[in-house]
């Protein structure tokens, strides 16, 4: 035995140093796998809510609408999904690093294995429709739908063919009378207009968030040639 080991043995003995009971390691172990494997479920989450809202864009209607088609795809980017997913994925990174084995692997295979895994799970979160269903209660908060309204705001475009709002009276399968993004109502057309797959009345009910594309006729009057809903099926 050396003379360093004889030394912390002595100190222990005389009560200098105490030992640190195992269950605390064990404790601290599971604490920190438990941490990640949260974390990455959670980054997974937000993966899956940055694909929900790419992929729900209209890009179709991007050249109609924009006039800085940068400033507009800049709008389109989901900023806050990704900051949360950018803070979550840099947790992963140390709380790995702190697991027993951690210290073996360098910086880039953490985070490339953990945007793996996020990424492939983020999209079976993404075909299970999650995203969807969350999108809809995240919007009863008043910051998050203050957050999606302005994102959203660049759809209502009236005076280049598209507007954005939610229906408040059907008309029969003549028109629907809508209120935009900015709390105005027009009166659309609709007898000529596309929508979705099915007839008029069984697609069309009050409270649908669409966007009408088509052209003002006259003030506060507006012709539709398609009414699609705020949210393109899968």
């Amino acid at each position: 035995m050396s003379e360093i080991t004889k030394k912390i043995m002595k100190k222990v003995k005389d009560g200098t140093v105490k030992k640190i009971p195992k269950w605390r390691f064990v404790v601290k172990k599971i604490f920190i796998w438990i941490s990640l494997v949260v974390a990455i479920i959670l980054g997974a989450f937000s993966v899956a809510m940055m694909i929900f809202q790419v992929v729900n864009v209209e890009w179709d209607l991007v050249p109609r609408v924009a006039l800085d088609a940068g400033l507009v795809l800049f709008k389109l980017v989901p900023f806050f999904w990704l900051f949360i997913a950018i803070i979550l994925f840099v947790f992963v990174y140390f709380d790995f690093k702190n697991t027993r084995k951690g210290y073996r692997y360098g910086g880039g295979v953490i985070v490339g294995a953990s945007l793996l895994v996020a990424f492939v799970l983020g999209l079976c979160i993404y075909f299970v429709k999650t995203p969807e269903f969350a999108d809809d209660m995240f919007l009863k908060m008043p910051f998050y739908k203050n957050m999606r309204a302005g994102r959203e705001m660049m759809w209502n475009a009236p005076e280049r063919g598209v507007i954005a709002g939610v229906i408040i009276k059907l008309e029969g399968n003549e028109a629907i009378i809508l209120e935009d993004m900015m709390e105005f109502v027009w009166n659309i057309n609709i007898q000529m207009a596309r929508v979705g797959k099915g007839p008029v009345n069984r697609i069309l009910v009050v409270g649908d968030r669409v966007k009408a594309i088509g052209k003002i006729v006259s003030p506060g009057n507006f012709e539709a040639e398609e009414i699609r809903p705020a949210r393109s099926p899968r």
